[in-house]
């Protein structure tokens, strides 16, 4: 949804990553057909879709693979801004780091749906800009991370599977995902045009009913992404991993001071 909005801006240029594959749940959600699309990659799927849509002289490119291989990460490092709509805190956190280490504008955007009390579902999403320089400066710092197995698995602390989509949602919607997913966009047109200066955090929710509200969190002391790693550019590359897991130490055990 993000994408073909982008081309229709005129967009010059766009990456889109990811090593997921279609399957028959996805076509409700996102720009996807359940029989035509299933078992493709994603990335590949959407930029078939974009391409139609750009202006003259616009290009796409998909890479389907994780952004820690080599050309996803050398496109991500070298984007004007990043935005990641993700399901797992590990790509999350890695999208943060590369903004936060190249000053990488960043739009993060998660949905999600879930069964409460009696069957009832609820719906909701959280849609975050970043802006580099001002205050919060990375996720880590203007929210965290609420899914801290993601990251430890990323860091290798964790060797059990990933559990699957439903274990830990009940779906996706469609309305909802478009809702965020504009949400977003429309931060990044009032960035633009001046009216919004400073990181911000806005959490939709449909239940009782639909409300939009600012998140203000409290400062992080220390930020384990911005200590030492904000602006650092290349340097980031350099024991890359080693970094990641000090991260993630930081984060999911904080009073370590690693």
């Amino acid at each position: 949804m993000i994408a073909a909005t982008l081309a229709r801006w005129g967009i010059s240029s766009l990456a889109l990553i990811d090593p997921d594959h279609v399957e028959p749940h996805n076509a409700d959600a996102g720009e996807f057909h359940s029989q035509f699309d299933e078992g493709r990659n994603k990335a590949i799927v959407v930029a078939s879709t974009v391409r139609r849509l750009l202006h003259p002289g616009g290009q796409v490119t998909a890479h389907d693979q994780s952004v820690l291989a080599a050309l996803p990460f050398s496109a991500a490092r070298r984007a004007d801004v990043i935005i990641s709509c993700v399901d797992d805190d590990g790509a999350r956190l890695i999208a943060s780091l590369i903004a936060s280490s190249h000053s990488r504008i960043h739009l993060d955007i998660g949905t999600q749906v879930t069964k409460g009390n009696a069957g009832r579902r609820t719906a909701g999403a959280d849609i975050r800009l970043i802006i580099p320089g001002r205050t919060p400066r990375c996720l880590a710092c203007f929210g965290g991370f609420a899914q801290q197995h993601d990251l430890a698995r990323l860091a290798g602390f964790e060797t059990l599977p990933t559990p699957g989509w439903q274990q830990t949602r009940s779906g996706s919607l469609r309305t909802v995902n478009q809702i965020a997913a504009h949400l977003g966009l429309r931060l990044i047109e009032r960035m633009a045009s001046g009216e919004i200066c400073h990181s911000t955090w806005l959490r939709y929710e449909d239940a009782p009913l639909p409300t939009l509200r600012e998140i203000n969190p409290e400062d992080m002391a220390v930020c384990p992404i911005c200590t030492g790693h904000a602006a650092s550019g290349d340097a980031v590359l350099v024991n890359r991993d080693t970094k990641i897991r000090q991260i993630v130490r930081a984060i999911t055990n904080p009073r370590s001071g690693s």
